[in-house]
């Protein structure tokens, strides 16, 4: 009997073997507590069965089973069964191993469907139950024992027919077969299976089935998945395609595998040698005719060559066509072709021959030296190596000067220099120790051939030619630094050495030292300056501003040349005496002005002074510092030009100076010692430091250090200044600075300025020479203050609303953030907070009508509410009138753009004011515009309105204009009509069709006066009043005021009043024609008052 078997608190099986170990271990703590409670499954489920089988699926059943809790001490807990169900594909092979089982569903279901089958297939299946407890508890709480699994039942899924089958491949091929293989489809079906091997074309002789549509043969049939089709056709495309059946049907064709039989080498025929298209002298153009394929595509033609030595290979073409380059002129050539194809190469072709054209000679070889001399060369020189298919006639020697020398004045081209038969030749006219280049060439009937490589040969060297005339590469004032230029001609031997004499001519008139070469003939004896290999030599010694002739000569192995040309070189002069004797002429506190006399210029005019000046403070603390001597680097140009006196502009008041003059010339310039003057006194500089302290509402506190220079005269005094700041930061404007202080003392107190405010200061200081430099203006701000009280508080009274306004407050340097206006009145005398806000104006609603009122105003910042402004008085007006009552809106007969509009005065109380008019308003109900408002003075209570859309609905509405500025009173209940559509005679007669209203509306009218009816009668359709919200209550006054005046109305306006106002008048002579015993006045046909 199988063991039931343990979950650790992951829900996994503990075996039994360890559960009895732990037992073991635990055994004195068991004796100790109860045991923990079990909840247990007995008995496995039933046994699965198929309910229902598909092809890919299987539903399962079985009989569930329940668990029960097992325990010796009171507990509640709630569980439930889960059930686990595996299965593992049957192997007949392998049995039902362990290893296999797949879990494929858990959960307390009974029924269950298992996707994702093969069809075809035997699968096993078992259930096993397993305890889960779904109370919270700890691990070892709760021992869930599970039960054994169910037995085994198998259950086969439904056969289909196969699915996939995949293309057939190529196993090997040969010339003539090609065998196939094939995998089994994706999806077999679970049945045998047998295969269909279709292919196009057939083999040869093919006595089987015809083709199919698609124009495939039958060739195979069978289990085998492999084939092999024989009698094919060498190098000819074959398509295959393969399908599987087995009894439940057939699969889908495989997709076309595509193979290619093995070709065999092209063939050539006896008559298909290569022929010639073209031909140069190193060339030949080939082409050849095309060989027989046999069941391959050619792949390349390979091309061989016999010159007369054996065939070499030397071209290889995919074309019919080649060119064979790099042949010789006037040669017969054989050649032969084979061809390639993926069988392999095909025999070489029948031979063809070809010849080239014949060219003039080679070149021939360079020329070699047979013997030389001093003014000839006898050369040799080889014959060409190839003539060139003719023979050859002469030969020609040219040759050209390598350098200048050699050249001696002839052009620097190719000379012909022999033309004959023979192979050697001897050239004169050369010069000595020159560099010649040498080349021959050979001539045939076919041309001239091309002259070989070119010798480089010399004649016999010789001494060299005559150096160029010194020059002077640097001068000084005792030393020259003498070149000069390399003789033309060496005479064909390396140069040794030169020599350089010099004599001295004299002194230099003016100074100028410009050089003179051979201008006179000189007799003086000259004398060793240089002997050396270098073309430069320093000859030291000399004396300034002095002349000197210097010539040279060149010397190699061969001896010495002669002189070449003399030149004359002058040293430098030097430079002028320092200058002796610095006075002072005259000092300011900012400048200084020296004189000097006129050194001596030793050998140049002095052409200028540059007068630098120093610290002398700084020269004493470098030579302080034991570095000694007066560092150039400390004193700085200040006057530059050519008298012998200067002024130093620019310099610090009463301060010691270092002086000293540089005296110029052509040579450079003498520096004279430095003389020290001082600067006369002036004003001090700008005090140090000036800052804000501290800062009130009304002043500031500043403070600042000593200037840092007194000048020379000690400080006697300082003055601030004060000035408002301007938006870009500056004074508020022109003159704006102030005197604040005045005194010995390095601080002031600065009073008088506004809250708030920003202001710039400055200071300066005095001494016995006058005052100093202000310093830079410095930004202050007092600090900020409760603000001002608002002025301009105005209280305007409509009805029962107070419209309050001011002007806006001085912030006092902290913005405004609100305005707190207070109302007293009304029977309290109490002041009441109103409004607080950022606005500066105010609407006070639903005060008492007719009663006096006090307002006040004050702003407020962050640092508090400042003071209340000078309050107002402002008595109420009288409430405005009650509305209108029976609003009553009739169509006019006879026109589909007029309506008339009646009402009855409403009864109002001592509080109210009187009603002095009405204001009737008809807006369209639906869209926008089209709004239409009118004023009724004289308290009349009818209006008629024309000149409305037709086919359109309106809201009617009246309110009453109260006397005294009382206002507009409430809107009264709205009315509604709708306005008909044109009638066709409207527009052609409109004074018979309000005549013909009037007649129609007259008995109406009459009968409403006998019942004693008030208001306008009611003329066609009557709207029935109902309730509406009110309209804003000065709208429509606005818009008559707007439109009161002639002049001011629109030409439209005006045309439409005269229109209504002439249909009025017929309307009421017609209706006057009828009734000729009217009982009293008819309120509509009253004339109505015309609103200009």
């Amino acid at each position: 009997m199988q063991q039931p078997l343990q979950h650790d608190e992951g829900g996994a099986v503990v075996p039994q073997a360890l559960l009895e170990l732990g037992a073991a271990d635990g055994a004195a703590a068991a004796a100790e507590a109860p045991p923990p409670p079990q909840v247990v499954v007995d008995a496995p489920p039933g046994l699965p069965a198929a309910v229902h089988v598909e092809t890919t699926a299987v539903s399962l059943q079985w009989a569930p089973v329940e668990a029960r809790l097992v325990t010796t001490v009171p507990a509640e807990l709630e569980y439930h069964v889960n059930f686990e169900l595996m299965m593992q594909q049957v192997d007949d092979k392998l049995g039902l191993p362990e290893d296999r089982w797949s879990l494929q569903y858990v959960g307390t279901a009974s029924f269950v469907q298992v996707k994702g089958l093969r069809p075809g297939r035997t699968y096993a299946a078992r259930v096993a139950a397993v305890p889960v407890v779904t109370t919270p508890h700890q691990p070892g709480e709760v021992v869930m024992l599970r039960s054994p699994p169910s037995a085994v039942v198998t259950v086969q899924t439904l056969p289909c027919p196969p699915m996939g089958q995949p293309a057939p491949q190529l196993a090997s091929r040969l010339k003539k077969e090609l065998k196939f293989k094939w995998a089994e489809p994706e999806e077999t079906g679970g049945r045998p299976l047998e295969y269909v091997l279709e292919m196009a074309p057939t083999p040869e002789g093919w006595e089987g089935p015809g083709p199919s549509p698609e124009g495939f043969f039958p060739v195979h049939r069978g289990s085998e998945r492999a084939f092999l089709a024989k009698r094919l056709v060498p190098g000819v495309q074959y398509c295959a395609r393969v399908k599987a059946i087995n009894c439940e049907g057939e699969s889908a064709w495989s997709p076309l595998g595509v193979f290619y039989t093995q070709a065999t080498v092209p063939s050539w025929a006896p008559s298909d040698a290569p022929f010639v298209w073209d031909t140069t002298a190193t060339s030949v153009t080939l082409g050849w005719p095309e060989p027989a394929s046999n069941g391959g595509n050619v792949t390349g033609y390979e091309v061989e060559m016999d010159d007369g030595g054996g065939f070499r290979h030397v071209a290889r073409a995919t074309e019919r066509q080649c060119a064979v380059e790099g042949l010789r002129s006037g040669i017969l050539y054989k050649f032969r072709v084979r061809a390639e194809n993926e069988a392999g190469r095909s025999l070489w072709s029948p031979l063809g021959e070809g010849r080239t054209s014949a060219v003039p000679p080679s070149p021939c070889g360079p020329p070699s030296v047979l013997g030389t001399s001093q003014t000839s060369l006898t050369l040799r020189w080889e014959a060409p190596v190839d003539d060139g298919g003719s023979p050859i006639q002469y030969y020609q020697v040219q040759v050209r000067a390598r350098t200048p020398a050699a050249r001696n004045g002839h052009a620097d081209e190719w000379l012909v220099m022999y033309q004959g038969p023979d192979l050697a030749c001897t050239i004169g006219g050369l010069r000595a120790g020159c560099s010649y280049m040498a080349r021959a060439a050979a001539v045939s009937q076919a041309g001239a051939g091309a002259f070989g490589p070119a010798a480089m040969l010399q004649t016999s060297p010789s001494t060299p030619d005559c150096p160029g005339a010194p020059a002077a590469a640097a001068r000084q004032q005792t030393a020259l630094t003498i070149t000069w230029p390399a003789p033309e001609h060496d005479g064909g031997a390396p140069i040794t050495s030169y020599r350089l004499e010099m004599c001295c001519l004299g002194g230099v008139e003016g100074g100028r030292g410009d050089s003179g070469k051979g201008k006179a003939k000189l007799d003086p004896p000259f004398e060793l300056a240089y002997l050396g290999a270098e073309r430069t030599a320093e000859v030291e010694g000399l004396e300034p501003g002095r002349r000197y002739a210097f010539r040279c000569s060149a010397i190699n192995a061969q001896g010495s040349s002669g002189w070449g040309p003399v030149s004359q070189l002058d040293t430098l002069p030097g430079l002028p005496f320092p200058v002796d004797c610095l006075t002072l002429a005259a000092a300011t506190s900012t400048s200084l002005r020296v004189q000097w006399s006129q050194p001596y210029g030793q050998g140049a005019p002095v052409t200028g002074y540059v007068l630098e000046a120093a610290d002398a403070a700084a020269l004493e603390q470098q030579a302080s510092g034991g570095q000694g001597g007066e560092p150039d680097e400390l004193f700085s140009p200040a006057h530059q030009g050519h008298e012998c006196s200067a002024t130093v502009s620019g310099l610090e008041p009463h301060t010691l100076y270092a002086l000293r003059v540089r005296a110029l010339n052509s040579v450079g310039a003498s520096v004279s010692e430095p003389e020290r003057f001082r600067t006369a006194p002036a004003p001090p500089s700008a005090p140090e430091g000036l800052q804000l302290q501290q800062a009130t509402p009304s002043g500031l506190s500043l403070a600042w250090a000593p200037p840092r220079s007194d000048h020379g005269a000690p400080v006697t005094g300082y003055q601030l200044e004060c000035a408002r700041s301007g938006r870009g930061g500056g004074a508020a404007a022109a003159g704006g600075w102030r005197l604040a202080y005045q005194g010995a003392d390095l601080h002031a107190q600065v009073e008088g300025l506004d809250a708030g405010g920003r202001y710039l200061v400055r200071a300066r200081a005095a001494n016995t020479c006058g005052w100093g430099t202000w310093t830079e203006a410095l930004p202050c701000s007092t600090s900020p203050d409760v603000p001002a009280a608002p002025g301009g508080l105005q209280a305007k009274p409509t009805g029962t609303t107070v419209r309050a306004s001011w002007g806006v407050a001085d912030d006092n340097g902290s913005p405004v953030l609100a305005y707190e206006l207070e109302v007293a009145g009304g029977g309290s005398g109490r002041w009441a907070s109103a409004f607080r806000g950022d606005a500066t104006t105010h609407r006070l609603q639903q005060l008492q009508p007719n009663t006096p009122y006090q307002l006040r105003v004050r702003a407020v910042n962050a640092v508090g509410a400042g003071p209340y402004g000078d309050a107002v008085q402002v008595q109420t007006c009288r409430a405005p009138p009650s509305p209108p009552k029976d609003v009553v809106a009739a169509l006019v007969p006879a026109s589909s753009s007029s309506i008339e509009i009646s009402w009855a005065a409403a009864a109002q109380s001592a509080q109210q004011a009187a009603c002095t008019g009405y204001e009737v308003e008809a807006a369209p109900l639906r869209g926008k515009g089209g709004e239409r408002r009118e004023l009724c003075s004289n308290r009349l209570t009818s209006k008629l309105l024309a000149g409305l859309q037709h086919s359109t609905a309106y809201r009617v509405r009246v309110r009453a204009v109260g006397a005294d500025g009382a206002g507009h009173g409430d809107w009264s209940s709205a009315a509604e009509v709708t306005l008909p559509a044109p009638h066709p005679g409207e527009a052609a007669a409109p004074a018979a069709a309000a005549a013909a209203a009037a007649a129609e509306a007259a008995p109406k009218a009459q009968k409403r006066r006998e019942r004693g009816g008030g208001g306008a009668p009611r003329v066609g359709l009557v709207a029935k009043a109902t309730t509406v919200a009110k309209a804003p209550p000065r709208r429509g006054w606005d818009r008559f005021k707007q439109h009161k005046l002639v002049g001011s109305m629109r030409v439209s306006d005006v045309m439409a009043w005269l229109i209504a106002a002439v249909v009025v008048i017929v309307v009421v002579l017609f209706g006057v024609s009828l009734w000729s015993k009217p009982s009293g006045p008819t309120p509509w046909l009253t004339p109505q008052p015309k609103h200009m």
